[in-house]
C-alpha cells in the first residue's frame, strides 16, 4: 500500500510540474504574440513613412514599369547621337527626313516621335 501511495504522489508531482511548464509556455507565447502585434502595427503605421530615399529619380524608376515599347530614340545610342547633333539647326520634319535618309527602315523614326522624345527630354531636366 505504501508503494501505491508513493506512486500516486509521484504522479501528482509530475502532473504539477507539467502544469507549471504549460503555464510558463503559455505566458511566453502570449508575450511573443504581443510583441509581434506591436511590431506589425508599428510597421504598418510608420513603415510607409520610413521608406529610404531613392538614389534614382522617380521618373527613371517608373520608366521600367511603363507598358508598351520603349522609345526607339532612347534605346538606340547611335540614333540618339545623330538626332542630338542636328536638333538645334533642323526642324522636326527635316530631322525625320535626314534620319530616313541615313538609317535603315527598321531604325527610322517619325517627326512626331522625335517631337515627343524631345519634349520629354526637356521636361526631365
Amino acid at each position: 500500500m505504501i508503494d501505491l501511495r508513493q506512486e500516486i504522489e509521484n504522479a501528482r508531482s509530475e502532473i504539477t510540474m507539467a502544469c507549471d511548464l504549460l503555464e510558463a509556455a503559455s505566458n511566453c507565447q502570449r508575450r511573443a504574440l504581443t510583441a509581434l502585434e506591436r511590431a506589425i502595427e508599428g510597421s504598418l503605421n510608420e513603415g510607409i513613412k520610413a521608406l529610404p530615399k531613392s538614389a534614382v529619380p522617380v521618373t527613371s524608376h517608373r520608366q521600367h514599369h511603363r507598358v508598351g515599347r520603349f522609345c526607339r530614340i532612347g534605346t538606340d545610342p547611335e540614333l540618339k547621337a545623330f538626332i542630338l547633333a542636328r536638333i538645334d539647326r533642323l526642324t522636326f520634319e527635316e530631322l525625320a527626313q535626314e534620319v530616313a535618309d541615313y538609317f535603315p527602315k527598321d531604325r527610322r523614326v517619325s517627326r512626331s516621335s522625335i517631337q515627343r522624345w524631345w519634349s520629354r527630354r526637356k521636361n526631365d531636366r
